[in-house]
């Protein structure tokens, strides 16, 4: 029986059964221009969501996408009615 070759660092996408697109953290990188170190520390703080796929994070497009808006800029003043 041959053994599936694991463990491979290449940009390829991984999918779940469902056809989810998932993403390495370096891809999260290249996108957001940063080091793959620094979006390792946005999972462990809890800023940026992750899958762990045995010892490797893996990021749902839209978890990317939930973490890009939720550091989106607002105007000033452009606040939730009420704020001061």
């Amino acid at each position: 029986m041959a053994k599936a070759k694991t463990g491979t660092r290449s940009a390829r996408a991984v999918q779940l059964v469902t056809g989810e697109r998932l993403m390495f953290p370096v891809e999260v990188a290249a996108l957001l221009q940063c080091h793959a170190r620094t979006v390792h520390r946005l999972i462990k703080r809890g800023e940026l969501r992750a899958v762990k796929v045995g010892r490797e994070y893996r990021i749902r497009r839209e978890d990317y996408e939930a973490y890009l808006d939720g550091q989106a800029t607002r105007p000033e003043g452009s606040g939730p009615a009420g704020a001061s």
